[in-house]
């Protein structure tokens, strides 16, 4: 998404929970990217991974929390007419791209009931 991505768009992302020290890195530098670009993020974390909103912290982007106990280990992007997921260990990462308008828009509304579920 960093490619695709400009100033002035969203992505939506779900299902943020724990991950590996490599996995922390990656997004630490993604997040420094993405404020630099100029994107928005809306990010809805497990609440085991509370800890990452302050390290990805900036003026673009708002994150909520699942109540505890809610674990998603899939996690969702959303920008445009994409729809990301992605599920994984240490071993490995299965990551599923789909292009197409109305698929987005659907898991989109899913995000957006979250949402307003989750809390800050």
């Amino acid at each position: 998404s960093l490619e695709e991505l400009k100033k002035g768009d969203n992505l939506y992302v779900s299902g943020i929970t724990e991950s590996t020290e490599e996995i922390r890195t990656y997004f630490l530098h993604y997040f420094k990217k993405q404020a630099k670009i100029g994107f928005k993020v809306k990010a809805i974390f497990d609440e085991t991974a509370r800890y990452k909103s302050k390290e990805r912290k900036n003026k673009l982007t708002e994150f909520k929390f699942l109540p505890k106990g809610i674990i998603t280990p899939a996690t969702i992007d959303v920008y445009g007419n994409k729809t990301i997921i992605s599920v994984g260990n240490p071993a490995y990462i299965l990551t599923i791209l789909i292009d197409n308008k109305e698929i987005a828009s659907s898991f989109k509304k899913n995000f957006e009931l979250m949402w307003k579920l989750a809390k800050k």
